[in-house]
Order: C-alpha cells, then sequence, then structure tokens
C-alpha cells in the first residue's frame, strides 16, 4: 500500500526529473518506487504500461545500485516485460545471483541457458531454487561445477533423475562432498544406491591400504562389508519390488551378492531383499524360492543355498536366521529390531562354537575371515 501511494503522488514529470537526474542515487531511489509499485500488482493499466517502460530503461543504467534495485524488488515478480528478467540475470553477479535465486519469471530454458553459461555462482543460485525442475537438474547435473551439483543434492525441492545422478557419478566419482550430500537424499533409486556404496567403498579400500598400511586383504574384507551394511541399509525400507528386483540384478551381474551379503540381509529382517537376491543368484522364479525355502524338512533351503553358492559350513545360519526372521515377521503387530538381531547373533555364537559373540558386524567379520581362508587353502 505504501508504494501505490508512493506511486500516485509521483506525476510522470517528477519521473522523468529522477530518470535524468545526474546523481545515481536519485535514480535508485526511482528505481525501487517503480518496481515495487509494479510488483505490487494494482497498478492500473496506463500505469503499468509507464510502469514497463522505465523499468526497461533502468535495467540499462550504467549504475549498478540502480539496476540492483530492480532485482530486490522483482525478484518475487511472476511477470515482468518481455525479455527484463533475461536481462537482469546476465546482469554482474551481485545483481543477477539474487534474482537468479528466486525470479519465477525465469523459465526452464532461461535457468539451463544460465547453468550452460558456466559461470559458478549463477549455476548456485540456480541449483539453490525452491524448485528445481528435472530438466534443468539434469543440465546442472551435465555442466554444474562441483559446488553446483553439491547444492543442487542438498536441495529438497530438486527433481532428479536416475539418469542424472548417474551422470553426476561419472563426473565426480572421486568428491567426497559430492558423495556425501547423495547418500544424504531422502529417497535414492536403487541402482544409484548399488554405484554409489561401490564407488564408496573402494575409495574406503584405497585410502585404508595407502593412509593406514592395512593390508590389501583386510582392506578388502573391511570395505566390502562397509558396502553391503549400506546396500542392506539402503533397501530395508524401499517400497518398491521392481526397484528391488532391478539392484539384486545389478549387484548379481558385477558378482556383488556374497555369501555374507545374502546372511546380512537375513539377519537385519530382510526377507524381500533376500528372496530377491537368491532370485537373481539362482534364476528361479520368485514363487520357487519361496517353496524351497519353505520347505520343512530343509532340504529345499539345502538346494537352493547350494544353487546360490553359499558354502555349506554356513547353512545352519542361514537355517536358524532365516527360521527366526519368519516366525517373528508372522506376526503382523511385530517389526524385526535390533533386540531381535543381538538374540539371533547370539543365537548363532552358540550354534558355532569357534565365533565370538558379540555385535553383528563383529560375528560377519568373522564369517567373513572364515571364508576369505576357506579360499585360500581351496585347491586348485
Amino acid at each position: 500500500m505504501y508504494a501505490m501511494e508512493r506511486w500516485r503522488e509521483a506525476t510522470c514529470h517528477q519521473l522523468i526529473n529522477l530518470l535524468t537526474s545526474p546523481g545515481s542515487g536519485s535514480r535508485a531511489r526511482t528505481a525501487g518506487l517503480v518496481a515495487a509499485a509494479f510488483a505490487d500488482g494494482r497498478l492500473m493499466d496506463a500505469e503499468r504500461s509507464i510502469a514497463e517502460d522505465i523499468l526497461v530503461v533502468l535495467a540499462r543504467d550504467v549504475e549498478r545500485s540502480v539496476r540492483g534495485a530492480l532485482s530486490e524488488h522483482l525478484r518475487h515478480c511472476a511477470v515482468l516485460p518481455d525479455g527484463l528478467a533475461r536481462t537482469l540475470a546476465a546482469d554482474v553477479e551481485s545483481v543477477a545471483v539474487p534474482f537468479i535465486r528466486y525470479s519465477p519469471a525465469l523459465c526452464d530454458g532461461d535457468l539451463v541457458a544460465l547453468v550452460h553459461g558456466g559461470a559458478e555462482a549463477r549455476q548456485c543460485a540456480v541449483a539453490e531454487r525452491d524448485t528445481v525442475s528435472a530438466r534443468v537438474a539434469d543440465a546442472l547435473a551435465r555442466r554444474g561445477s562441483e559446488k553446483a551439483v553439491s547444492v543442487l543434492l542438498a536441495n529438497a525441492g530438486a527433481d532428479i533423475a536416475a539418469d542424472s545422478y548417474g551422470v553426476m557419478l561419472d563426473r565426480f566419482a572421486a568428491a567426497e562432498p559430492i558423495q556425501r550430500a547423495m547418500a544424504a537424499r531422502p529417497r535414492l533409486p536403487m541402482t544409484v544406491v548399488e554405484r554409489l556404496v561401490r564407488i564408496v567403498s573402494e575409495a574406503l579400500r584405497d585410502r585404508m591400504v595407502e593412509a593406514y598400511g592395512i593390508p590389501a586383504p583386510l582392506a578388502d574384507t573391511l570395505a566390502a562389508q562397509g558396502r553391503e551394511g549400506a546396500v542392506v541399509q539402503a533397501v530395508r525400507h524401499e517400497p518398491d519390488a521392481a526397484e528391488m528386483t532391478t539392484l539384486a540384478e545389478r549387484l548379481n551381474r558385477f558378482g556383488q551378492i556374497t555369501p555374507t551379503l545374502l546372511l546380512r540381509s537375513l539377519c537385519e529382517g530382510d526377507l524381500r531383499f533376500f528372496e530377491a537376491a537368491l532370485v537373481a543368484l539362482t534364476e528361479l522364479s520368485q514363487d520357487d524360492v519361496r517353496a524351497l525355502l519353505a520347505d520343512e524338512n530343509d532340504g529345499g533351503q539345502r538346494e537352493i543355498l547350494r544353487m546360490a553358492s553359499v558354502p555349506e559350513p554356513l547353512f545352519r545360519a542361514f537355517r536358524i536366521a532365516h527360521a527366526m526372521v519368519r516366525d517373528t515377521l508372522a506376526d503382523g503387530d511385530c517389526v524385526w529390531c535390533d533386540q531381535h538381531i543381538r538374540a539371533l547373533v547370539r543365537r548363532l555364537a552358540q550354534e558355532y562354537g569357534d565365533l565370538c559373540p558379540g555385535s553383528l558386524e563383529s560375528v560377519l567379520s568373522q564369517v567373513s575371515s572364515r571364508l576369505l581362508n576357506q579360499r585360500k587353502v581351496a585347491p586348485v
């Protein structure tokens, strides 16, 4: 209302005097006055036409303070004179960046062009907008700087497609800020999760060998444990069965469905991933996998574990874990939790007298070491 009153108090003659005044302060005040009145949205048609002409002139003013006043007052205005939004977005950073960050007058095409322009501050402003479309996010994934991509990944309002995540990993696979920001996204496609945890574990393995002098075989085992733990945690609450199946197929293609990953998924109560992994390993149907696992005489379970290349000494662990998880989850009101995991770990330690009881990670580490030793002594 204040801006409207100021506008209606000013005559065209007064505005012309201000615009032609040699003092930039006067023109900046005029810019603020006209822009605020225009953004208010209640000008009459004749007043709005005059205001549009004035804004176009002011946007070409040589003084940054004048153009900055326009940017400040127009950044939330959805409708602007043709070309004015692009003019302000192309200005010097102090004028352009706040405008790019907020302006609804910039369309996706404008934003993509700004990303392709390559200026990091403008790319970050695009990435930080309240909403970022999949088209703009993909442009940032392909052309944005590492910092701009990190800002995009931290933006909950960004719509990022699976292919765009893949491009980011292609470009910034070794960049830990990208890895951390991507891992923190609320819901990643399962194929992206698989690739992300593989990249992270490989980088972790290299750091353990180079920086800490950990022997390579042990580093491989620890990195694999970290990767497998990340995979199981990521899929635990995945509602999409198709995503789960796709992830299991990809893991199998890379030879990453190990006996310890299968056992871990059971120990953490994830029957869905356990079954999907067995389907991928054996190429049986899900119904056939479930039928074999349900065999009361354990013959079916032993058969499918053989088909999945699980070492026979681990059959008892799988039988115990599968039975505990199945019986617990059979009660629709019961949720598998840390208490159940601890009880299962104690049961496994009792069954295998040479396993030291402790945490799930400790038991899985001992199982991994046992399998590694078995491979070392296996006949050629």
